[in-house]
């Protein structure tokens, strides 16, 4: 009789529970990994004209129907997307109102249930909509979903919007559910929870009968109620129900302290009985734009360090998942970016939830990329925008389109379903006492912006455009210094995330990002780390230590500045650890940490500058390296600095095992010829060039220099003497620069290189080069800063160490196989040549020395912007290398960093030495 009672118990529970709460039934998969099949027939392109099976959510080019269309191309795809399924009136549903959601259809929707339309054909591609569908559901049994979606919409205005510098996809990409509510419920919430603890909130609620309670409590995420409930006696003939409340010292929400509470909120009948109960995660926060002066949250100036991210996957296009949110979240929190603007579209509502948890500021996006909806369709995706997005507390700006693309008309209509009444954008444009000018050069940030008394809040919602390896991290620095000078700074939005390239079915999964239109990332399409990462890491790190040499009066003090807006560094940990690298020869390339430590926390307010004392042992000069590692208050690792100890002179050369013989020389017409350890080296009398290195069992390809790297020379003097048991070979060279080298054959020693080079102008790159075939080459490894390739305005994020890697031709657009194996390489010290004849190293004896290995091949080699010259020579010992621009802006035009290097005649020399 008890278990009799007990199940009962939980009947009625069970059925309260029901009808208390919304229930969703979802009729496809939840994401890209998690789909249901349909019935699918596509009219046009690739598998069209027949009925067969597709997974929703999904879109259909990418599961090889239809054709592929970017948003540039001249003649658009016009397919259409005929979908069927099934499902089943549950005996529940009695009584209970039911509706069927969208989450993102591309692009016109028409559905159909039981043969009977739901409603309206919805119009625009991004936006969550849905139906009341009650009245055309079965009583019992099942019922029949039909939906047919067009790619190209029959509104010229949505496809004008949507048709932008993206990919262009059709089908239902999102996911599909019903929600089953009460006869009476809450249709949605909007909260305007304020940093005060006044907290408001809108209840929109339906099929009131007059009397009810409408009842407010806030929580902690974990239940725990705070302050006292709070309700009023419902208006049935409101539009809206409004809950007031006051909260003493409410935890603050901002993207350093992402403190969530959840709002729950009943609808009670007037016997007190729950009709229906809805919770709603919420943060207390307010946004201020103070004209002229700068954006404050909560009372704190905050600067936006952002991103603009495009929802994309290389085999799934916008269709993503949970995984792929928290990738790209991690991407950008990892960067120290505070920031992400939803271009050009308002993304699935998970990756909302996860700024709001993790802290992220959000610009969220109404579709207009150059040209706006009309007003008709412009409304009601405004609301929808809105409706479904306005309690987020991330979001702290809406965008009404982007680049011109906004209606006007529309501007007003925000305010009109969001009772914190954000500011609106229209980005690139002064609007709103806000000044978004994308794509500025350095001129403007540094000298017009500053005398522009009256240009509002400054932060570029798109800048340092991220074409192949150009823009992003590139001249940032220079940028980011002269914006913090600026009063009204507020920061600004890279472009951007990641490359848009897609893997084509249609081409057998091959990658295409477009052309040059879409590879344009900070990370590649799988989220692949560009050197650029690191740039920005370092640079934008909220524990800023400018660069800066250590030397042997280094008294274990490291200026600092805390850029935080909230955070004291006393919340913040350091650790330092001095470290010896491994030889050339070592098989390792991991350094061993000789001692290490943990500074005293700094106390250090928002905005501060002062210094950290690492207290570092007596001895320390003795090392190699010295790291330093900060951590913020969650023990996450923000940045880690490292500075080169030990100079390159002093690095000790290999003691390599030599025969007791004599170095000789022989001299013909043509070459000299010099034998050492058994090893010959022929040189060629009539260039002054080394031609080959030939050891016992193989030849060494090593050719063709050294020559002034970019210049013109030719050969003045040759010369080859017997001096002192030294056998020494010089050239001396003239023409647009001189040149002198010198090499020495000494017994015992590595072959050394002496030269030197007077040269006058302003050039992109100066230094040596020689020639080693690439055919040959299978890695590298080297003791410098790495692993990533450098640009004279790309410098910071690399780290001091010995690092290796294969070699490889990645390509940015086309393949993404990283670090790069090419390009200019920073304060290297030796580097080992490994190849498949005989690897060889060479020593530096030069501090910051930048070695270049080879040209790098590009995918579409048409913008000269973001393909800076680069020595003809493969390997290259250079003094100064190029700076690289970005898609709209030469090098020239973007900072100090990117000029061209000066040279003024006085001479320059290095040496290195070579061991084979």
């Amino acid at each position: 009789m008890k278990k009799i009672y007990l199940l009962l118990l939980w009947l009625l529970f069970s059925v309260s529970a029901f009808s208390q709460q919304t229930v969703k039934k979802y009729l496809s998969g939840t994401d890209k990994d998690h789909t249901v099949l349909w019935d699918f027939y596509c009219t046009e392109g690739r598998k069209s004209g027949q009925w067969t099976k597709i997974p929703v959510p999904s879109q259909w080019e990418n599961q090889g129907f239809g054709n592929y269309n970017y948003g540039h191309d001249k003649v658009k795809y016009k397919e259409q997307g005929q979908y069927k399924t099934t499902f089943v009136t549950q005996p529940e549903w009695k009584n209970k109102h039911i509706f069927i959601v969208f989450e993102g259809s591309m692009t016109d929707t028409k559905v159909m249930i039981n043969g009977k339309q739901a409603g309206e054909i919805h119009q625009g591609g991004f936006y969550r909509f849905k139906y009341d569908i009650t009245g055309l559901l079965k009583p019992t049994g099942q019922n029949q979903l039909d939906v047919t979606v067009d790619k190209q919409s029959a509104n010229p205005s949505v496809n004008k919007a949507e048709n932008g510098d993206f990919w262009i996809f059709g089908g239902i990409f999102r996911p599909v559910y019903l929600e089953i509510v009460p006869d009476t419920y809450i249709d949605r919430l909007a909260v305007n929870a304020a940093a005060d603890g006044t907290f408001k909130i809108d209840v929109y609620a339906a099929h009131l009968k007059g009397g009810e309670v409408v009842e407010g409590r806030v929580q902690k995420l974990n239940g725990q109620q705070i302050g006292k409930v709070f309700s009023i006696t419902a208006n049935k003939d409101s539009a809206f129900q409004q809950l007031h409340a006051k909260f003493t010292n409410p935890l603050k929400w901002s993207a350093e302290y992402p403190n969530l509470y959840q709002a729950v909120i009943s609808i009670k009948s007037k016997n007190g009985t729950v009709l229906h109960q809805v919770k709603q995660k919420f943060g207390f926060r307010t946004i201020e734009v103070r004209k002229n002066d700068g954006l404050y949250l909560n009372g704190n100036r905050i600067v936006l360090k952002g991103v603009n991210r495009h929802s994309a996957w290389p085999e799934s296009g916008r269709t993503l998942s949970r995984a792929i949110h928290m990738m790209d979240v991690s991407a950008i929190k990892g960067m120290n970016m505070n920031a992400v603007r939803m271009s050009h579209y308002p993304p699935d509502q998970e990756f909302l939830d996860i700024c709001d948890s993790v802290g992220l500021y959000v610009l969220d996006e109404l579709t207009g990329w150059q040209a706006s909806y009309d007003t008709i369709v412009g409304r009601k995706l405004v609301k929808e925008v809105v409706v479904r997005d306005v309690n987020h507390p991330s979001i702290l700006f809406w965008d009404n389109g982007n680049e011109g693309g906004w209606n006007r008309g529309l501007d007003n209509d925000y305010r009109l379903y969001d009772p914190q009444n954000r500011t609106v954008l229209h980005p690139w444009e002064k609007f709103n006492n806000t000044n978004t000018k994308h794509y500025p050069d350095y001129n403007y940030v540094a000298n017009t912006l500053p005398k522009d008394q009256d240009g509002g809040v400054f932060f570029p919602t798109e800048f340092m455009h991220g074409l192949y390896d150009g823009g992003a991290g590139a001249a940032l620095e220079d940028f980011w210094d002269a914006m913090l000078q600026y009063k009204a700074n507020a920061g600004g939005f890279i472009w951007v995330l990641a490359d848009e390239a897609i893997r084509r079915t249609d081409k057998n999964m091959a990658y295409d990002a477009d052309g040059n239109h879409a590879p344009d990332g900070i990370v590649g399409p799988h989220r692949e780390k560009e050197a650029s990462y690191y740039t920005i890491k370092e640079i934008w790190s909220p524990i800023y230590i400018k660069p800066q040499p250590i030397n042997a009066g280094f008294d274990g003090k490291v200026a600092i500045e805390n850029r935080y807006s909230f955070t004291n560094l006393n919340a913040c940990t350091f650790k330092w650890k001095l470290v010896k690298f491994p030889s050339a020869e070592a098989k390792t390339t991991l350094a061993t940490t000789v001692l290490s430590g943990s500074p005293a926390p700094t106390a250090l307010a928002p905005g501060a500058k002062g210094s950290l004392n690492l207290k570092l042992p007596a001895g320390w000069a003795k090392n190699d390296a010295l790291y330093l590692t900060a951590y913020d208050r969650k023990k996450k690792e923000v940045f880690t600095w490292s500075w080169p100890i030990t100079p390159p002179a002093r690095i000790s050369k290999p003691n390599t095992a030599w025969v007791r013989m004599p170095i000789t020389g022989s001299e013909d017409s043509s070459e000299v010829i010099i034998t050492a350890n058994r090893i010959k080296y022929h040189f060629n009398k009539s260039t002054g060039y080394i031609s080959k290195v030939v050891k016992p069992n193989t030849t060494v390809s090593l050719s063709g220099g050294p020559v002034l790297a970019g210049v013109k020379t030719s050969l003045k003097n040759f010369s080859y003497k017997e001096e002192n048991g030294q056998h020494i070979i010089e050239a001396e060279y003239d023409g647009d620069a001189a040149l002198h080298i010198k090499w020495i054959f000494a017994w015992g020693k590595p072959v050394q290189l002496q030269y030197s080079y007077k040269q006058t102008g302003d050039v992109d790159f100066h230094g040596i080069s020689l020639n080693y075939p690439e055919s040959k080459v299978t890695g590298v490894k080297w003791l410098g800063r790495g692993p990533y390739k450098v640009w004279k305005n790309r410098l910071r994020g690399q780290q001091f160490g010995v690092w290796h890697k294969n070699y490889n031709n990645s390509i940015t657009g086309e393949k993404w196989d990283y670090p790069e194996f090419k390009g200019y390489h920073q304060e290297v010290n030796w580097i080992t040549i490994e190849n498949k004849e005989a690897p060889f190293t060479i020593y530096s004896d030069n501090k910051n020395t930048f070695v270049q290995l080879y040209k790098q091949d590009r995918a579409n080699a048409t913008l000269n912007r973001v393909e800076p010259p680069m020595p003809a020579g493969d390997i290259s010992f250079l003094n100064g290398i190029s700076a690289i621009g970005t898609k709209f802006q030469e090098a020239k035009d973007m900072g100090p960093q990117s000029q061209k290097n000066k040279l003024n005649g006085e001479a320059i020399s290095g040496t290195l030495w070579f061991e084979f």
